[in-house]
């Protein structure tokens, strides 16, 4: 098992898109299906092969015939359908636990799922040209998916979206969907607030996946109760021995709007959250921990491959 991470500098969002789709890829994931928004269709393959013109995600036409792709993590069966926005910059991704075999799919108009969600803000990506992209994914089960973007020289990040599988032992084995997304865009994403919110920003799962009452709701990453002061606060809550930065593991807690109490759901196993205020770990920031890199994104440490990233 490895994380195959990549950091480039995209064009456009059209690029930016198709460099996360080619990723996925590399790291064991499958393209089921996709349309360029024009003419050209994959039933069962790939079609955008190029990052403008034909056979690109720079097509759209309206909100129902526009570039797509049906893009499968790992070995699956989870999905992520990618439909381009209006503009580059904007995108809608959809998350399947059973997979996009419905609807009349062709090179215009994506496919369906039952159980489809749509998750996160319309836009992903920030104006063209101004920031790096960083890929970071899995290449074995449970299958790990990152992708952020900083602006040009490091500074603030902007986009988020991340497929979080929980920590083994952390679950029930009737858990059928162990996982947590969030697909938020914010300057910056990822802080305690947001990750603590039942509104935009907030990251959701599947309570009782394929069962009686299963529901689409938002999961809080909660910060460890006794943890005060809160995180990223001025305090330097720093190792007491070594006064190295130690990331605390995160518990996942569905939560609905209402409020409608669910309860845990698990540990999340690829984010811990940072103790330490951005004066002294800003944004960007990787240290070495459990055998291997991990990059700061707001108030999250999350996982990137065997050599540090040069932001």
């Amino acid at each position: 098992m490895a994380y195959v991470s990549d950091l480039t500098s995209p064009a456009t969002g059209d690029a930016a898109m198709r460099r996360f789709k080619d990723q996925v890829v590399a790291a064991g994931g499958h393209v089921m299906a996709s349309g360029d928004g024009v003419s050209a269709y994959g039933a069962t393959s790939d079609v955008i092969t190029a990052d403008s013109g034909a056979n690109s995600f720079a097509h759209y036409t309206s909100g129902s015939s526009s570039a797509w792709c049906r893009l499968r993590v790992g070995a699956g069966p989870r999905e992520v359908l990618i439909v381009r926005g209006s503009a580059s910059t904007t995108w809608s991704l959809k998350y399947s636990v059973i997979g996009f075999t419905g609807g009349s799919p062709s090179a215009t108009a994506a496919p369906t799922a039952t159980d489809s969600q749509t998750d996160g803000p319309a836009q992903l990506f920030p104006t063209n040209g101004t920031y790096r992209l960083l890929i970071c994914a899995e290449d074995a089960a449970p299958y790990y998916l990152g992708m952020n973007t900083f602006l040009f020289g490091g500074g603030t990040p902007l986009t988020a979206l991340h497929l979080w599988p929980l920590r083994a032992g952390s679950y029930p084995a009737a858990d059928t969907d162990p996982y947590v997304l969030l697909v938020d865009y914010a300057s910056p994403p990822c802080t305690q607030s947001r990750l603590l919110s039942v509104a935009a920003g907030g990251a959701k799962a599947w309570a009782k996946p394929g069962l009686t009452g299963a529901a689409w709701d938002y999961c809080q990453l909660a910060a460890p109760y006794a943890v005060v002061p809160p995180v990223n606060s001025t305090a330097l809550m720093l190792h007491p021995i070594t006064g190295e930065e130690l990331p605390i593991e995160i518990p996942a807690v569905i939560i609905g709007s209402g409020p409608a109490y669910r309860g845990p759901k698990g540990y999340v196993r690829d984010a811990r959250y940072c103790m330490s205020h951005t004066s002294v770990t800003p944004y960007g920031t990787h240290i070495a921990y459990a055998g291997r890199y991990w990059i700061r994104i707001g108030d999250l440490f999350v996982p990137w491959g065997s050599t540090p990233p040069a932001l």
